[in-house]
């Protein structure tokens, strides 16, 4: 029997999902069911996961998404969850049939757009690849004090190489990690930088000699791993000036009058 078949025949119709995330790290495949289903050679293992209604309608409606709920502790959830900047993760929902699983379909794909956390349940939310797509922030540029750029980037142009320095972990206890050397960096250079172990970076909290506090622990790095600490940025002209000698790059706008004619008058 077909699919549609199946899915509209009242003895027939047993459906199953099954989620595939390809990420960054690794595959992962999981099933609402509660047992292992195996589609297209991929076997899904059976875990607490269950999906909100789906959205439909036409591209000027909004909220066409998929939020998918499971246990926090997954280990999806664990690698992803606490990212800065959630690395790629895509999804394809399967359905199918308990009856017949070499006939299904896909009921959703779409990349990942966020992952939230609340006391022991994880939501991935995945939206539609043409509302993903149309949700794409727009960059611009802001009249503030402050640089809008990137630290690195290409209107930045401080390069990155030579404000990185390259270590190895000691300890790690939590959120503060002892490294073998910062290098010539002193307390707090690296504050508002990155600490990154291959795919995985967080953001420094904090640096006190060769002490570093990060703002979440990694999922994967251990004793003796290579690590790489990098400077950090206000983004005042300031540290622009001080830390990287590149004020003549600096995207803030220094002169902006501190008081407005409309506020305190003229004259």
């Amino acid at each position: 029997m077909s699919y549609d078949t199946d899915d509209n025949g009242v003895a027939t119709s047993v459906p199953v999902e099954c989620f595939l995330f390809v990420g960054s790290y690794k595959t992962y495949a999981y099933t609402s069911a509660d047992v292992p289903i195996t589609i297209n050679g991929i076997t899904y293992s059976p875990i607490a996961i269950q999906r909100e209604k789906l959205s439909i309608g036409t591209h000027q409606d909004d909220n066409l998404d998929c939020q998918i709920v499971m246990p926090a502790t997954t280990p999806l959830i664990l690698d992803y969850a606490f990212q800065i900047s959630p690395p790629s993760l895509q999804l394809t929902l399967y359905r199918a049939n308990r009856n017949d699983l070499t006939e299904f379909v896909v009921y959703w794909s779409g990349p990942l757009s966020s992952i939230s956390v609340s006391d022991d349940e994880g939501t991935v939310q995945v939206p539609s690849v043409f509302s993903y797509i149309l949700s794409t922030p727009v960059p611009s540029h802001g009249y503030q004090l402050n640089c809008g750029h990137m630290l690195f980037d290409a209107r930045c142009k401080v390069p990155k190489s030579d404000n990185s320095a390259v270590s190895t972990a000691l300890t790690i206890s939590g959120v503060e990690i002892v490294v073998a050397s910062v290098g010539t960096f002193e307390d707090n250079h690296c504050q508002n930088g990155l600490l990154e172990n291959g795919t995985e970076s967080r953001t420094i909290v904090s640096q006190i000699g060769t002490t570093i506090r990060i703002n979440y622990p990694f999922a994967k790095l251990i004793v003796g791993q290579q690590v790489t600490a990098t400077a950090g940025c206000n983004r005042t002209a300031a540290i622009c000036g001080s830390r990287f000698n590149n004020l003549l790059n600096h995207g803030g706008f220094r002169y902006i009058p501190l008081t407005s004619p409309f506020v305190t008058g003229v004259g």
